[in-house]
């Protein structure tokens, strides 16, 4: 095949590069051509083109293309500023590609919370300042964590020091690609001496140290002096002796993936697939953002939450035997007890059933292996939640009694779906909101590209690099051959065998 001789040939990539420009020199030029001339290009061109498809030598070849480029020329006038009107049409058209791409096939998303984990990660941070084990690697050792999706941040005191201020960090943005915030110090050692100034830098590259906040939406520094507003802080004191830690942290990248718009346009999502979709139009959570959730109820499902972690669809209960739900519902169910009481049923009377729901409960609920944030624990009802995080928020699931019933999908026009957080400790989904309607799906992960690396603070068997599923792996590599196929392919010139057979012998002048 030609293309393997095009990657080890100069002579041939010229070759090839020469016919496609003469190719598209005769498309543009075509209506100011007469026939015969449009016939006599057509012949050198299928010509060049049997030449470069058929194995000969460099010099050989280097010849034809000569001969038959200039009896193209005799006809084709090339433009002015050839190389400006080439790069224009290059750029225009990568532009068209990427927007259509992105519009129509594959979106970037990165996953910014943990309500997915450990499925997916969020943007999260290590505070490393205990752990005396784990230090601040050297330059080639951040490089390798910066491909783990980490980025360091570490600073020691070389005296006696009292911290006295600290800069609001500057935020990070195109076209500004780096930041820094300073530190002010007291030097203890030396009253009376000018304090002590250190900066921190950081760029657009790296995951910067501050997060958002959940109260104000602003963001807000990991570095700061010690306060009591219940945002994340990596600094917890204000006085150091000599070579003791400031601060030494983590600050961890969500998962960044390729999100498939295209599947979803001929077929309806399955049970148990995750998907992403739009906020719009969902009373109680922020307008025009996205979501990423696992999708658990189809429109017309009758769903409860049973006190045992795992919800019911028409009363019959999800477990791990769906592919989908290997490791949600994968946790050991011999930890909970058991008991043989009479599931309780509602009634009237609002305190007897509280002190009956008091009762059965615990003997539902409280175990050995409890839910927990960041762990594969199944989904929690309101209740459930409240037996081991007294302060969890309330849910539209309050027990394991409440059921979403077929009327309560009437409450959005078309059909809709429930969708769940992997996280059910820390998760904000359809418990809260109720459905999501059928028009704000986006799509579903298609390809997780960062990190690359494995993490190792993550669980094993939670590191995402890669395709979803085998289909999706083979798909990409089809289409990636067929884009290297009409990449390196030759135009087809649609001559007759009279065209091919006219000879024009050099000039002997």
């Amino acid at each position: 095949m030609w293309v393997f001789r095009w990657l080890i040939s100069k002579t041939l990539r010229r070759s090839v590069s020469s016919y496609q420009e003469a190719w598209k020199l005769l498309q543009w030029q075509r209506d100011r051509l007469a026939d015969s001339e449009i016939q006599h290009i057509e012949g050198a061109l299928g010509r060049l083109r049997a030449a470069i498809q058929t194995p000969m030598p460099r010099a050989e070849l280097e010849k034809v293309a000569e001969h038959e480029l200039s009896e193209i020329g005799k006809f084709l006038k090339p433009y002015p500023n050839s190389f400006m009107q080439d790069t224009a049409e290059t750029l225009l058209l990568v532009m068209v590609v990427v927007i259509a791409f992105r519009a129509f096939f594959l979106q970037l998303f990165k996953i910014p919370t943990g309500s997915m984990q450990p499925t997916l990660y969020g943007i999260t941070q290590i505070d490393l300042i205990n752990d005396e084990k784990r230090n601040a690697p050297n330059k080639l050792g951040r490089v390798i964590d910066w491909f783990r999706g980490a980025t360091w941040y570490n600073l020691k005191s070389e005296g006696n020091w009292k911290l006295l201020k600290i800069s609001e960090p500057s935020i990070v943005s195109i076209p500004k690609v780096y930041g820094s915030l300073k530190l002010t110090f007291k030097d203890l050692d030396a009253q009376g001496s000018a304090n002590i100034e250190r900066k921190v830098w950081y760029t657009y590259f790296d995951n910067p140290p501050y997060t958002t906040s959940r109260i104000t939406g602003r963001p807000a520094s990991l570095i700061r002096i010690p306060d009591n507003t219940g945002d994340p802080n990596m600094v917890h004191k204000d006085e150091f002796v000599p070579g003791e830690d400031i601060f030494k942290f983590l600050v961890k990248t969500g998962d960044h993936l390729f999100v498939d718009r295209v599947s979803y346009n001929f077929r309806r999502p399955q049970r148990g697939e995750i998907i992403v979709f739009e906020t719009k139009g969902i009373e109680g959570l922020k307008q025009d953002n996205f979501y990423i959730k696992r999708l658990l109820a189809l429109d017309g499902d009758e769903v409860r939450i049973g006190d045992d972690r795992h919800v019911y669809i028409d009363g019959k209960a999800l477990d791990g035997e769906n592919r989908h739900l290997a490791f949600i519902y994968g946790f050991p169910k011999t930890n909970f007890f058991v008991t043989n009481s009479t599931p309780r049923t509602r009634t009237n009377n609002v305190n007897t059933n509280i002190q009956e729901r008091r009762r059965t409960v615990t003997n539902y609920t409280r175990g050995i292996n409890p839910p927990l944030s960041s762990k594969f624990s199944g989904h929690v009802n309101d209740e459930s939640a409240r037996e081991v995080y007294p302060i969890y928020g309330a849910t539209r699931f309050s027990d394991r009694l409440y059921t979403f019933s077929k009327q309560d999908w009437e409450q959005i026009k078309g059909k809709g779906y429930l969708a769940f957080g992997d996280n059910t400790m820390n998760s904000s989904d359809s418990r809260t909101w109720g459905e999501v309607p059928e028009q704000n799906l986006i799509g579903r992960p298609f390809f997780n590209y960062w990190p690359v690396f494995h993490d190792y603070d993550r669980p094993n068997g939670t590191h995402r690099y890669g395709w979803q599923n085998w289909p999706d792996a083979i798909l990409t590599i089809l289409i990636m051959c067929w884009g290297i196929w009409w990449l390196f392919r030759l135009p087809i010139i649609k001559t007759d065998d009279h065209a091919l057979s006219i000879q024009t012998e050099p000039s002997k002048s």
